[in-house]
Parts: structure tokens; sequence; C-alpha cells
């Protein structure tokens, strides 16, 4: 887990906060997937990604010492990305491969903040945006757990991209 202390800043709602996690679903479908998340404040960017990594093939095609980087990549805010990057072969004779990316971009639109659509949507009776009582009470036994980590966290400066500790390649 990383942050900084909260008597480094002064105030326990202005403090930098970096989260990363590592979950395992417990079963037969999931066994062995992992799913990370990462979290924080007084990050460089606000973004809201969701990154499906794949794992690499038994019997690489090219290059078979460099790791294929094949994944899906889903940006929900600020901007909806979505983005494929897989080791696809370069032109020419020899089997040599390269990392490619196919992304799709469209830029935020004006349409109702979040928080506005949320409370239209309660005004409305459609509870399609809100949790359910189990689905609730599910986070709350992950979060429970995190909380009861006794990790020292690791400092870093607001407007950065976090500790050099919570980056994954």
């Amino acid at each position: 887990m990383a942050g900084s202390r909260e008597a480094s800043c002064g105030h326990p709602f202005a403090c930098s906060r970096r989260l990363f996690v590592q979950l395992e679903i417990d079963n037969a479908r999931w066994a062995g997937v992992p799913f990370v998340i990462q979290a924080g404040k007084c990050l460089d960017t606000t973004t809201q990604t969701v990154r499906v990594r794949l794992k690499p093939p038994a019997h690489p095609l090219f290059d078979p010492g460099s790791p294929a980087r094949n994944e899906f990549c889903f940006q929900l805010s600020p901007e909806v990305v979505l983005a494929l990057i897989a080791r696809a072969k370069i032109p020419g004779e020899p089997m040599i491969g390269e990392d490619v990316d196919l992304v799709e971009l469209r830029p935020p639109t004006n349409a109702m903040l979040p928080y506005e659509r949320l409370l239209g949507d309660a005004l409305e009776g459609d509870h399609t945006l809100f949790g359910s009582f189990a689905g609730i009470e599910a986070s709350w036994r992950i979060v429970e757990t995190v909380l009861k980590i006794d990790h020292a966290p690791h400092e870093y400066d607001c407007g950065s991209t976090g500790p050099a500790e919570a980056r994954r390649p």
C-alpha cells in the first residue's frame, strides 16, 4: 500500500493516498487470474481505466525472449478510450514482433456530469447505478481486509504519478 502520512500534509482529506491491491476470485472460472486495483488521491491525472492483460502464449510466435504484451484497455473517463495492444509480426521475412496499438478515442461531450446523472436517476426511481446491499457488503469485506494490512505508506508528492513502489510494468 502506498500513500503519504497525514502528519506531512496537515489535513487528512488533502493528503496524497495511493492504493495498489491484487485480488483473486475463488472459483473455477477465475482461478489464477489476478485482479489489480490501483486508486489514488492528488495524482497527476484523474482517470477510470480497466485494463485486461492476457496470459502470454505458451509458444510465442515472435521473439521468444520478449514477453507478449497483449491486453485490452477500457478508459471510462475523462475520455472514452477503447484500446487493443497486441504483439504483431513486423513486415518482412524474419519472425520478429512489435507491440501494436489499435485505439478508438471518443472525446468528452457536454453530457451530464456523473452526479447530475446519479441524482436524476434517483429522482426518477432508476436504481441501475446504485449498488445492491449484497454488493456493498462484499465490497466492505474486501476493504476491511485491506484496512487491516499493517504496512507503512510510501510517501509521494502531490501532483506526481505516485510512489515508485506502486508502479507495475
